[in-house]
């Protein structure tokens, strides 16, 4: 008997290779969730990615002799239950999904033993298939108990007081899989901005959605949107909003997004399009990764702003950024009072000349010239005008004391 399962056990592993997956998951997507606009794109590749790794651990534990009495789902599986609770599909169309897939898993199973027993006589026939049966009813079992408590735990970890069927579509949306001409009345043609909201850093880490809400609209009427604000909210720390924006570039007189009690903001650029829903949420996305790694304490992160779009690029490259930083600055690159002085003034004196320099920094414009003579002392002229010394400035700035170097 142990020989037969090591037979079945690679013939059902092959199943991850051929099309099993693929169809099943178009079969189950169509006899278990609504009829929808997008198709559910956003589930129907992590539906397959799951059936193909529950089938391969099944396989698995036939051909290897493990004991298939205590199996643990795969990650995919896990990961396709998180999925469902966060797009507030029932628990109970995930477990109709085992259901149906179980009994299509029996049938090719039949079909393998048929193929692989023929010799073998009636009975020892019959009671491996006996055997077999069990086997697949205590694993599908298992499988079920695991994702179950993966659906439970995500659901109950990240509420989603929004509208379901709008995070769904977003989420289409976003993963390129879908366009469509609105998301609950919110247009997809014209100019967006996204917004990434966060709890404040003295909050109890939860987001809010009244506040999000309040949130949305007021910053939707600051910057001049014609439609009203889309709001989701995919998990219970962060929430997700897009604003229509008449313009393209924030400009001098551009209107700015003001902070909002309780609550972080990143802020993406003005983008036209499907696409521009998307890039924008992603400069947002990109943007409050700034939040907690930057070295001031901050309500707001624009990505609209001079100098946000070249910290944010570093965020995750704090090291390259310190080398960079180091390298380029010189001994302006050490971390002091001084030197910060002079960063700051050669920085502001870059964006907007000596008298806006001297206006930002609440300084006479000769007390700038005079730290610009300082500066000038280590690093020349031509330096200067660099792109590669404007950007370090930046580092230098957003990061501190994380990238500058200690005496």
């Amino acid at each position: 008997m142990d020989e037969m399962l090591r037979i079945v056990g690679d013939a059902v592993t092959e199943l991850t290779d051929a099309t099993f997956a693929e169809d099943t998951a178009d079969r189950l997507i169509v006899a278990t969730l609504p009829p929808s606009d997008s198709d559910w794109a956003a589930v129907r590749e992590p539906l397959r990615a799951s059936i193909r790794a529950v089938i391969g651990r099944f396989g698995e534990l036939l051909s290897t002799g493990e004991d298939p009495w205590t199996p643990s789902a795969p990650k995919a599986a896990l990961d396709y239950a998180r999925l469902l609770a966060r797009q507030g599909i029932p628990l109970s169309t995930l477990l109709l999904q085992y259901h149906q897939s179980h009994n299509a898993v029996e049938r090719e199973l039949l079909q393998i033993v048929h193929d692989a027993a023929q010799p073998l006589p009636s009975d020892e026939l019959f009671s491996f298939l006996g055997h077999l049966r069990r086997l697949t009813d205590s694993f599908i079992t298992a499988m079920t108990a695991d994702v179950t408590r993966a659906y439970e735990a995500e659901a109950t970890a990240l509420p989603i007081p929004g509208n379901a069927e709008h995070l769904r579509k977003v989420l289409d949306v976003l993963g390129a899989a879908h366009a469509a001409d609105d998301i609950g009345g919110y247009p997809m043609a014209g100019r967006h901005m996204a917004l990434v909201f966060h709890p404040s850093a003295n909050g109890d880490g939860e987001i809010d959605p009244v506040l999000v809400k309040s949130a949305s609209r007021t910053i939707a009427d600051a910057v001049g949107s014609h439609s009203a604000p889309l709001i989701v909210v995919p998990g219970s720390t962060e929430a997700w909003a897009w604003c229509t924006v008449p313009s393209a570039q924030p400009g001098p007189g551009a209107p700015k997004v003001p902070e909002q009690p309780g609550l972080r903001i990143a802020v993406g650029p003005s983008s036209p399009g499907i696409e521009g829903f998307r890039l924008s949420h992603r400069r947002a996305q990109r943007c409050s990764s700034l939040f907690g790694a930057i070295a001031f304490d901050v309500a707001v992160v624009d990505d609209r702003e001079p100098g946000t779009a070249t910290a944010a690029a570093f965020v995750d490259r704090l090291a390259d950024a310190a080398d960079f930083v180091r390298a380029t600055l010189g001994p302006l690159a050490h971390d002091d009072a001084d030197r910060d002085v002079l960063r700051q003034t050669v920085r502001a004196y870059l964006a907007s000349g000596v008298g806006g320099a001297a206006e930002s920094l609440l300084v006479h414009r000769n007390t700038v010239k005079y730290r610009l003579d300082r500066v000038r002392e280590v690093a020349d002229a031509e330096t200067i005008a660099t792109p590669e010394f404007r950007v370090a400035l930046e580092l230098a700035h957003w990061y501190g004391p994380k990238v500058l170097a200690q005496d």
